[in-house]
């Protein structure tokens, strides 16, 4: 994480403009000399100069320079001539890095923080806070267990079970925990699966080279309960669920004409009537959604084409609003794809091609912080995916049988 800049003390004074500063240039021809006033004016009271102390009386002591505080009263102490011997008081209490060590099995299974596909260094991190508190990294490069190759969108339940799309393996992933436990994968001829999400006891699955949606009652079953494969969302990639369970499907990565659908919950309407999204009130030509969320009915989005986080009130684009350009600084972006979001309403981005996660508040006038670490094992590489938060539906109501009608009558 950045870190607060040090102050550097001031510059010394070349000693040609010191010297010109200590001998005071002559007064013009019938200006008055410092040592040479103006007399006062008749009844006008002379000034009296300040009494020296008597013998054996101190000198009245001079002010102490109060110390700064930070680093915007240092400037001002300097600009006003003060101390350039100060003790600044940089005491922090916000979190500090750290990694997650626990003899406890219960705090490697967490239902709250930041969760990471670090695509680039084939592993899934996870991260109490943008600080790095309880940093934790599960995986290498590869095929097998405990590996990944080129891990997308990733999910965890209100279990805190962890499901990773395994996009090089062609395969979904769950996991109990950071540590791997309850390593279970699920491979139904599935070509490199780019989105995944659970919500209730709904598994949805972006099959994106097979161009289509599934959707299982449980994981690991091997028939799913809907399949959707249509134009619409052709290049199926990261998904998500509002609190309805309406699911929202961006489409088209690598096409500069992608689009996000809306499919209902019922899973029975027809093609013909879902919603769709083309960027609609936005400025440019190219448009590229690769994640959405919802807040407080607003729909957020990133655009990677443009290099920008999108707000729309509906999805006929109206209120447009459009942050972000390309860049590496603060407010810019460099093919940002993955998009999360927590309980207060802040914003988590991946910002891929920086390396870093992000996280906006717009709640705060649009705030601004970072996780961009550059230490060879804390470092993140082309991050794709980051999960926070997701709102859960309802419960579904289990229909009672005959048999326990019966035995709830007696």
């Amino acid at each position: 994480p950045s870190q607060p800049a040090e102050a550097q003390p001031a510059a010394e004074q070349p000693a040609a403009e010191k010297a010109t500063s200590e001998t005071e240039a002559a007064p013009a021809a019938g200006e008055a000399t410092p040592e040479t006033q103006a007399a006062p004016a008749a009844g006008e009271a002379t000034p009296e100069a300040p009494a020296a102390p008597t013998e054996g009386e101190a000198a009245p002591a001079q002010p102490a320079a109060e110390t700064p505080k930070s680093i915007e009263e240092l400037n001002k102490q300097l600009q006003e001539g003060g101390s350039k011997k100060i003790e600044l008081d940089m005491k922090s209490d916000r979190p500090k890095f750290s990694l997650l060590r626990s003899d406890n099995p219960q705090d490697y299974k967490r239902t709250q923080g930041i969760w990471i596909s670090d695509s680039g260094n084939g592993r899934i991190v996870y991260m109490k806070n943008l600080y790095g508190e309880d940093f934790y990294a599960l995986g290498l490069a590869g095929s097998g267990l405990g590996r990944f190759l080129h891990p997308e969108q990733i999910w965890v339940d209100s279990e805190g079970r962890i499901y990773v799309a395994d996009r090089g393996n062609n395969r979904i992933i769950r996991m109990d925990d950071m540590r791997g436990l309850g390593w279970t994968e699920m491979d139904n001829h599935f070509l490199e699966p780019r989105g995944v999400a659970f919500h209730g006891k709904r598994l949805y699955i972006s099959d994106t080279g097979n161009n289509r949606i599934l959707v299982y009652n449980e994981f690991g079953a091997k028939e799913p309960m809907a399949e959707f494969k249509d134009p619409k969302i052709a290049g199926p990639g990261y998904l998500w669920l509002d609190l309805e369970g309406n699911l929202y499907v961006c489409c088209g990565e690598g096409n500069f004409k992608g689009q996000i659908v809306r499919i209902p919950y019922d899973l029975t309407t027809p093609p013909s009537q879902w919603t769709v999204y083309k960027g609609q009130g936005l400025s440019g030509a190219s448009f590229m959604p690769t994640q959405m969320v919802q807040i407080e009915d607003k729909d957020f989005l990133v655009d990677t084409s443009n290099q920008r986080l999108v707000r729309v009130d509906n999805f006929k684009g109206r209120n447009a609003w459009e942050l972000g350009e390309y860049g590496r600084g603060n407010f810019q972006f460099l093919e940002p794809r993955g998009l999360s979001l927590d309980e207060e309403g802040k914003i988590y981005i991946a910002d891929t091609g920086n390396d870093r996660i992000v996280c906006l508040e717009p709640k705060a006038g649009g705030s601004w912080s970072a996780y961009d670490s550059l230490e060879p094992n804390f470092g993140l590489r082309s991050p794709r995916s980051v999960f926070v938060w997701s709102p859960q539906p309802p419960p579904e109501e289990e229909e009672e049988t005959e048999g326990e009608e019966g035995q709830e009558a007696e």
